[in-house]
């Protein structure tokens, strides 16, 4: 999700809310947990760092260090004296406390715990729970690279997300909609067959650690357990910036997404106007230099655009119900036709652009004049399927509460608490 931190002038040059983005490339349909399989608070895994060739870790105490409970027969836990540098080479962690002190520990996976409520820090923030620190797949020479799992109840999560999500100054019934529908997503995005269920970046929902935002406080505290449901299952409550006005089905925007209706693109009105992208464009790009980008990417995810020469003609290929791109047709100068999904062709586009050249979203007119790809009438800021938070936000100072907020944007979906 693009992350959003408090400040207008932030928002007006770009850094705003989260997208909930996930990878484009189709795996498997997306299965949606029962809500009768979730009668307790569940820990959650949130990858905070990625292939880190050292890891610092601090904290107002000292930090202990030793395996995760599956693997606690391996080694007792010990204490560092903060800071504590971590890497990780031929099969071992290497770690060396402040006192300059070096230990060599071959475990598959290092845990780091502290006594201070304040957490551990890592990159200028803290987190609260424990940190696991996993050799990642990237590896130079005999050093491999290490991922940062924060290990956290879901209740002590949310609030690092609100607080990464929305402004400070908006209304409590966002920030309880808000809470709902991470908390939902989150859920749904629990995977037992990998290391980290969830990023703390726009690939998931943004997540900023330990929180003391007392309005980011209370609405997790007051819909405790609460989640959006449909059927029976819990919905996948995608959210974005703003819309532009009209929404996006998922099935559409992520091809794995299953198809229901609380998650279909619906007209939303001018809720959202409160963005500064509600409305925005038009954009000039080079002909040549969006070839190169779209081509870029093509080879990155293995799509056959790899190929593209010099783009001929770009058109919206199809829409969904309510008239949002829903697919785009590129034709180059060798007659050849690729077809890629809206939000595919918007990081496509994206590969490398300068800030002025970004597409903010999918939902946009495009065609070729000239020497350049004319892209104008574009509308909101993300994917654009569920909810709007700067509409939130609006639909908050109007005197909505948290419940028709979600009703309106998750048609369908009922709120129910789980524990």
């Amino acid at each position: 999700m693009w992350s959003l931190v408090a400040g207008v002038l932030v928002c007006l040059i770009g850094l705003t809310f989260s997208s909930c983005a996930p990878s484009q490339r189709v795996t498997q349909r997306e299965v949606l947990p029962a809500t009768a399989s979730i009668s307790r608070e569940p820990t959650i895994r949130v990858r905070i760092a990625a292939d880190q060739k050292t890891v610092v870790l601090t904290s107002n105490a000292s930090i202990t260090l030793g395996p995760t409970p599956a693997h606690n027969q391996l080694a007792q836990p010990r204490n560092f004296p903060q800071p504590v540098y971590i890497a990780h080479r031929d099969g071992a962690f290497v770690i060396t406390d402040s006192a300059r002190r070096a230990l060599a520990w071959k475990l598959p996976s290092l845990m780091a715990t502290a006594p201070d409520p304040t957490g551990i820090g890592l990159e200028g923030a803290a987190y609260p729970g424990s940190l696991v620190l996993v050799p990642s797949e990237q590896v130079t020479g005999s050093w491999n690279t290490i991922d940062v799992v924060n290990h956290i109840r879901l209740e002590d999560y949310l609030p690092g997300v609100l607080d990464k999500e929305l402004f400070a100054q908006w209304s409590p019934a966002a920030y309880r909609a808000q809470a709902i529908a991470a908390r939902s997503y989150a859920l749904c995005h629990m995977r037992p067959n990998r290391d980290f269920d969830v990023e703390s970046t726009q690939a998931s929902q943004a997540y900023s650690g330990l929180s003391t935002r007392s309005k980011s406080l209370d609405a997790v505290s007051r819909t405790r357990g609460m989640v959006l449901a449909w059927q029976g299952k819990i919905v996948p409550a995608y959210f974005s910036s703003t819309t532009g006005g009209t929404g996006q089905d998922a099935a559409i925007a992520f091809p794995n997404a299953v198809d229901i209706p609380p998650l279909r693109g619906r007209e939303q009105g001018v809720w959202g106007r409160l963005s500064p992208n509600f409305r925005w464009g038009p954009i000039s790009v080079d002909r040549a230099a969006l070839t190169s980008r779209i081509a870029a990417w093509g080879r990155s995810n293995r799509d056959p655009v790899a190929n593209l020469q010099l783009i001929s003609q770009v058109s919206v290929a199809r829409v969904n119900s309510v008239g949002r791109p829903a697919g785009f047709e590129i034709v180059d100068v060798s007659g050849r036709h690729f077809t890629l999904g809206p939000e595919e062709f918007r990081f496509a586009c994206n590969t490398g652009a300068p800030r002025d050249q970004t597409l903010l979203s999918s939902h946009v007119q495009v065609r070729v004049a000239g020497g350049v790809v004319q892209f104008w009438d574009g509308r909101g800021y993300g994917h654009g399927v569920g909810m709007d938070q700067f509409g939130s936000e609006n639909m908050a100072r109007g005197g909505y509460s948290e419940a028709s907020i979600l009703a309106f944007y998750y048609p369908g979906a009922q709120i129910v608490r789980l524990y």
